[in-house]
């Protein structure tokens, strides 16, 4: 589950930066995707 604790990490960071990091992850997720 290496992948799903990446994720997670990039939440936390998110999280940090403000509720617009969110989007920006989900953002990216789908990018990745």
């Amino acid at each position: 589950m290496k992948d799903f604790d990446l994720a997670y990490d990039w939440i936390d960071m998110a999280s940090l930066i403000g509720g617009a990091g969110f989007l920006t992850v989900l953002i990216y997720s789908v990018i990745l995707l």
